[in-house]
């Protein structure tokens, strides 16, 4: 049983041990009570205490106390102030910032966004944003449509004749290096994939023979998924030719490289904040660049299978967007797609077993649309706490791309 003193422990010894009493000097037994006291004040409570229990009581009484006492051993609070004071001690010289613990407060919604918590869900019909207007985009992109193919169709089949399209574009690489990129720069790679993705749709016949609008939705849908395929895969063909062997060099658009650890982007356009603070929103430097491009680097597709990839991505990706008649229409694309790639391998490599190859290719579509799955809640995010300060005019074209 312990008896609670102030800040001490009394330990309660058996009720008449008859033990004798401790001479000066010895050691108390085990099983004998103990005070150990800081001052004659806490002395006395502690005696009078164990008294009033009939307890048998042993004291270590600090030598300042009683000189004469020789079994002390702990000394009191003043008498361990004294000894640190001639050691130098001082209140001159205390060191700050030393705990384990932070001091400085983490940064919460409210910090970040600038708001109180009272007002941070209100309306911001305040702020001001910076408009966008694609109609020009749109327009073109239609026109494009209509037009048809650049270059006569040739090919024994769909996927054959996509893959001759494809290869028109990628034919001549010039490409130049960006040490910064700004509002400009990034709607001249909006308008390079929108129109080339139009471009390359002209020569698969199945799809020209759906409605114009039908045409315009899909292409208009399908972009930013069709660039990022296109994007790696130009920089995986540029790092196999050792134009560079620097590994956070890319591809953004329009055969423009950039240094992801050196290359700086102008975001006043885009937010208010500091570029450090919505990177997380932005994804500008997501490892999943690196990723993709060291799988087709390995890979090494050819120009057939990589249309093969570019088509079975996009028609997946619309086909899950929309539902209904798209789903519909995009699985009947596919399933011709796959047929077409089942009698490359077959009749021209004259691989039949090409099920590891094929697993491949899908395992880099697949890392490209869970980054487009993981950017969906990162856009809700900046939309709900306006992050972005940016408007367009057709927003349903900007769907997934973080914008």
């Amino acid at each position: 049983m312990a008896i609670i003193l102030g800040y001490k422990v009394v330990e309660r010894a058996p009720l008449f041990s008859g033990e004798p009493p401790i001479q000066n000097g010895e050691h108390p037994p085990a099983n004998r009570s103990i005070v150990r006291g800081n001052c004659e004040f806490f002395l006395s409570v502690c005696v009078s205490t164990c008294l009033s229990l009939c307890l048998p009581v042993y004291l270590f009484i600090c030598s300042s106390v009683r000189p004469k006492v020789r079994f002390s051993r702990i000394p009191c609070k003043p008498c361990r102030l004294r000894r640190c004071q001639e050691q130098g001690m001082s209140t001159s010289n205390f060191q700050f910032n030393r705990d384990i613990l932070k001091r400085i407060l983490p940064r919460s919604v409210e910090i970040f966004v600038g708001k109180p918590e009272s007002v941070i869900f209100c309306d911001p019909s305040s702020s001001q944003k910076t408009f966008i207007d694609i109609q020009n985009l749109v327009d073109t992109t239609r026109n494009i449509l209509k037009n048809g193919a650049e270059s006569p169709l040739t090919g024994r089949n769909q996927l054959q004749k996509l893959s001759n399209g494809f290869g028109g574009f990628t034919s001549q690489l010039s490409v130049r290096v960006l040490g910064t990129m700004s509002k400009d720069e990034t709607v001249d790679c909006w308008e390079y994939y929108i129109t080339t993705t139009a471009k390359w749709l002209n020569y698969f016949d199945e799809f020209k023979l759906l409605e114009d609008e039908m045409q315009l939705k899909i292409a208009l849908s399908i972009w930013h998924v069709w660039g990022r395929l296109e994007k790696h895969a130009i920089t995986a063909i540029l790092r196999k030719q050792k134009l560079f062997s620097d590994r956070h060099i890319i591809v953004v658009g329009r055969n423009v490289l950039v240094n992801l650890e050196t290359f700086e982007y102008d975001h006043t356009w885009l937010t208010k904040y500091p570029p450090e603070q919505v990177e997380f929103f932005t994804g500008v430097k997501s490892l999943e660049l690196y990723e993709a491009v060291d799988h087709l680097i390995d890979l090494e597709p050819t120009q057939v299978e990589l249309t093969y990839m570019l088509a079975q991505l996009s028609f997946h990706y619309v086909g899950k967007r929309f539902q209904g008649e798209i789903l519909k229409i995009t699985e009947k694309f596919q399933q011709i797609l796959s047929d077409d790639l089942h009698e490359y391998y077959v009749k021209e490599l004259e691989k039949p077993r090409y099920s590891e190859r094929l697993a491949k290719m899908m395992k880099v579509n697949n890392i490209i649309q869970k980054h487009v799955r993981e950017i969906r809640p990162k856009a809700e995010l900046a939309r709900t706490f306006d992050i972005f300060s940016v408007e367009f005019s057709h927003p349903e074209v900007f769907h997934d791309t973080g914008f």
